[in-house]
């Protein structure tokens, strides 16, 4: 993850107390703290959701005949395998 440093800001996160007991315990037992986890929780999300509307960008082009798709066949072959 290459991260620039900056301004942080802060959410306050709103939980079930039995959620917030059990992250509490698997923060602790992978010996971070529920900020860092929370951080790392976000991070991840945020990178999923920019891979999923990415994939749903180029299959919206596929579909609309912007982008083309080739065989495996053609991917080996290309890559000389």
């Amino acid at each position: 993850m290459n991260k620039t440093i900056g301004t942080k800001s802060s959410i306050h996160v709103s939980m079930d107390t039995e959620d917030l007991k059990l992250f509490t315990k698997i923060s602790k037992t992978i010996h971070k703290s529920r900020n860092a986890t929370i951080n790392e929780l976000i991070q991840e999300w945020i990178e999923d959701q920019q891979d999923i509307l990415l994939a749903e960008k180029v299959l919206k082009d596929i579909k609309s005949g912007k982008r083309k798709t080739i065989s495996h066949e053609e991917m080996v072959k290309e890559l000389e395998w």
